[in-house]
């Protein structure tokens, strides 16, 4: 299951608490505003699915994407991996 993360102040309060950032937008979109902490994740990369299957499955994983598509396959991929803290940034939220 995917939690929706509203605002700022509840994504700040998630990422104090150990939860990884995984930024999915393009580099264009990264370089106007970067995320703290966040780790840019390609995924076209050839690695992006064993760099997905290596995290840590108790660890809360925050995704941030401007693509609900990208998101969408990124959520799957996790929680069929048998990731159960996932989040998802709202459009817009930060």
């Amino acid at each position: 299951m995917v939690r929706i993360i509203k605002d700022e102040q509840e994504f700040e309060l998630k990422t104090e608490n150990q939860g990884l950032i995984l930024d999915l937008r393009d580099k264009a979109d990264r370089a106007l505003h970067q995320l703290k902490n966040a780790v840019p994740l390609d995924l076209y990369a050839q690695n992006f699915s064993e760099f997905v299957l290596s995290l840590d499955r108790k660890q809360p994983i925050l995704i941030y994407s401007n693509d609900l598509s990208r998101s969408k396959g990124v959520i799957r991929l996790l929680s069929d991996s048998g990731f159960d803290q996932l989040y998802q940034l709202k459009k817009n939220a930060l």
